[in-house]
């Protein structure tokens, strides 16, 4: 261990305060990064906080006004007292180099506490009880943190900023309608992508549903419609193996019934369809993992992937089998768990400019008819912290049906799409009129006859 003072300057936080009681308006140039956090000197961190109290309530700053206030406060003396007042008055303060010398602080300041973290990080590294991955994830907040001190995020954006830079991605986005390009990611189901225009990046997106309607099936079907565009997916399976997962999409992606896939029961011209098949899927940009995992592990994969350019989608199913690291306990361990994992999933959207799909279970009392956001498990957090969030449930006499039921950023409506027997595959309903499959018959939904042939299978399956 380093055995020195931490980094700092106290003759340039005493100019800089002395800078400040003789020109209020220099104020203004710094504000978006000088705060008292960033003074070494806590009697310096009292002042600027009293300055800035001050300049922003319009009130006469000078040395008398600033005393008066600091004793209105009762941190007078904490602040040192008028003697170091006037030790700041007397020091030189810095004119010409007032923001360089700002910024100086600032400097200093993340250099403190990126010394803080590093030890923080080394005890963390001699902790084998923890998974690398989740100490690699928390070391790598930890320096983004440091990292935000130093170039103002944690300030915001100055309006000229935000307007510059919301008329550059609106004019982006202008050319390519122009052109017919759609701006948000396509799932092949015309009336869902009518509805919410396509998964935006950033976007945090739910699917939530009883067992044995078809979200896991639906999750799966985004994965290769986004993969076929060549976006990269990577998904995350808790309750099937991939192999099996991979089965269920053989068989939409074939039309061979899944039932025959999953007892091997498979004839000479299904295997002849299923070979003709796997050029095609092989070369499919997809990561997968289907061992349990944390909330803090697919953040770090998400982040090394990303940054890699090997992660565009990040599909998990489902949301209420991620682990955390934290053990939640007590009466509402289970919403603040997933108020956690909801939460981050947000943050990785947003750091990281990806999209996040999550199918989701719904409460056992939600009952059974068209579900509502008050139905999932967590609801308030996942409320919260979605963009978009997509019901489907089954009509006793319309079959299954789909509502999008929150939408940060469009209309809420119900959605008509087909689905085939096996709740496998789902088209969007125009389509279904043109085509017809020669291995599987498909339902419209809604309306979708009562008497559905599930191929002998359990109608109870987890997805």
């Amino acid at each position: 261990m380093i055995n020195q003072p931490l980094p700092h300057s106290i003759e340039s936080e005493m100019s800089v305060l002395s800078a400040l009681l003789g020109d209020e308006k220099l104020f203004f140039k710094v504000v978006s990064f000088l705060n008292r956090n960033c003074f070494y000197s806590p009697e310096n961190a009292l002042v600027f906080d009293c300055v800035e109290d001050m300049i922003l309530s319009k009130i006469k700053l000078d040395t008398q006004t600033l005393i008066l206030e600091l004793t209105k406060k009762g941190s007078l003396k904490q602040a040192g007292g008028i003697n170091h007042i006037k030790l700041i008055t007397s020091a030189k303060p810095v004119l010409h180099n007032f923001v360089a010398t700002a910024k100086y602080i600032t400097e200093l300041y993340a250099r403190r506490e990126l010394v803080k973290q590093m030890q923080i990080n080394m005890e963390r590294a001699y902790d084998l009880s923890v998974d690398i991955d989740e100490t690699l994830s928390e070391v790598r907040s930890n320096i983004e943190a440091v990292d935000t001190i130093f170039d103002g995020k944690l300030n915001g954006a100055s309006q000229t900023e935000t307007l510059g830079s919301t008329i550059r991605e609106l004019e982006k986005k202008t050319a390519l309608v122009r052109q017919g390009i759609k701006i948000g990611l396509q799932t092949g189901l015309g009336d869902l992508d009518e509805v919410v225009g396509g998964f935006q990046p950033n976007s945090f997106n739910v699917i939530g549903a009883r067992p044995g309607v078809g979200k896991t099936s639906l999750s799966i079907q985004l994965m290769f419609e986004f993969a076929k565009q060549g976006k990269w997916v990577n998904f995350y399976t808790f309750e099937m193996t991939k192999e099996q997962i991979m089965q269920i999409a053989i068989s939409a992606q074939t039309g061979i019934k899944r039932s025959k896939i999953t007892q091997a029961d498979l004839s000479d011209n299904d295997w002849a369809v299923i070979s003709s098949k796997i050029a095609e899927l092989e070369k499919l940009p997809i990561i997968w993992h289907d061992k349990p995992t944390t909330i803090d592990i697919i953040k770090a994969n998400t982040f090394r992937n990303a940054r890699n350019g090997m992660c565009d989608v990040v599909i998990v199913d489902y949301l209420q089998q991620v682990q955390t690291t934290v053990q939640h306990r007590g009466d509402s361990a289970d919403v603040s768990r997933i108020s956690e994992i909801t939460g981050k999933l947000k943050q990785m959207c947003m750091a990281n400019d990806v999209i996040t799909i999550s199918p989701a279970q719904l409460n056992r009392e939600g009952g059974t008819g068209e579900p509502y956001l008050k139905g999932l498990k967590g609801s308030g957090a996942i409320e919260q912290d979605a963009d978009v969030v997509i019901m489907m449930w089954e009509d006793e006499m319309e079959g299954i049906k789909m509502k999008v039921e929150k939408n940060r950023h469009g209309r809420i409506d119900y959605v008509n799409f087909n689905t085939n027997q096996s709740r496998t595959k789902f088209q969007s309903h125009k389509r279904v009129n043109k085509e017809e499959s020669q291995h599987q018959t498909f339902e419209q939904a809604p309306p979708m006859q009562n008497n559905l042939n599930f191929d002998n299978e359990n109608p109870n399956t987890p997805f």
